[in-house]
């Protein structure tokens, strides 16, 4: 059974660019609606999402432009460069809030617990 290239190519251009939409509405409307600003984690999270929507606009222009443009190459690594520091910012946040809360928690537990 053959695979037909032609057609999971365009049906993924198509996906693609569903991403692209749903990303971008998602970045305004979390911009604008949102105050994202005054917590670590909504920072963290428009800026995630901010680059995932440029990311996935610009990919999808660079898709329905059929090629290559110029500074495609240069634009790819700051978008990933971006991209990768704000998903490690967000392993930073994880990482304060859930494992060093906990740690801390069970430590101010443990203290109660001997001065009983």
């Amino acid at each position: 059974m053959e695979i037909d290239t032609e057609s999971w190519r365009a049906f993924g251009d198509v996906a693609f660019l569903a991403v692209a939409a749903s990303a971008g509405t998602f970045a305004i409307l979390y911009l604008v609606l949102s105050p994202w600003w005054k917590t670590p984690a909504g920072r963290n999270i428009m800026a995630v999402m901010g680059i995932l929507a440029a990311m996935a606009i610009y990919f999808a222009w660079v898709i329905h432009r059929g090629g290559v443009p110029t500074g495609f190459w240069p634009a790819r690594a700051i978008l990933f460069t971006a991209f990768a520091a704000a998903i490690s910012w967000r392993v930073v946040i994880f990482v304060r809030a859930q494992v060093l809360a906990r740690q801390n928690e069970k430590e101010k537990q443990d203290h109660e617990t001997e001065l009983r």
